[in-house]
């Protein structure tokens, strides 16, 4: 608080918003380790037909990484994020043949799991800077695919 006449204007302050120059990444998983990263463009957010898009990698990346997997053998879990949820996303989930594990209705935006990885994550970027968004999306990508599948099972049953 400041002392001030009756008629002084006040002083403005200025309020940086935090979601400002933020690269957002979706990152697939398993309990072997990193199956697809995708990173958006800057100050993009994720609506159903760009998370539509990324299963439609994802599903090509599990037929790479896991050719032993078929889709019926796959149990996916995802958090209740607005676009994840989307008619259009569940039935792109359903025509894959994967099996979609439920997320209970009154839950955080987060899984469980997600607060493990990202957090250590998030222990790790602290105090770096990047001079660009693909450096950046580099170092979380080395990051997370430098991690044994010991870190990945444990994640799991966080």
């Amino acid at each position: 608080m400041k002392w001030a006449h009756k008629g002084s204007p006040l002083k403005k302050k200025l309020k940086i918003d935090n979601s400002q120059d933020k690269v957002m990444i979706t990152v697939f998983w398993d309990q072997e380790g990193i199956i697809f990263i995708d990173a958006l463009e800057r100050n993009a957010t994720i609506n159903k037909e760009k998370y539509c898009l990324s299963l439609e990698k994802l599903r090509r990346a599990i037929k790479t990484k896991r050719p032993d997997l078929g889709d019926s053998k796959i149990k996916f879990y995802q958090d209740n994020a607005r676009p994840l949820t989307a008619h259009m996303s569940l039935n792109k989930i359903a025509s894959y043949g994967w099996t979609l594990m439920r997320y209970p209705a009154y839950s955080p935006d987060l899984a469980p799991s997600d607060f493990y990885l990202f957090g250590r994550l998030k222990t790790f970027l602290r105090g770096k800077q990047f001079i660009s968004d693909e450096n950046i999306i580099s170092e979380v990508k080395r990051w997370l695919k430098n991690k044994e599948a010991a870190f990945y099972q444990t994640a799991l049953v966080t």
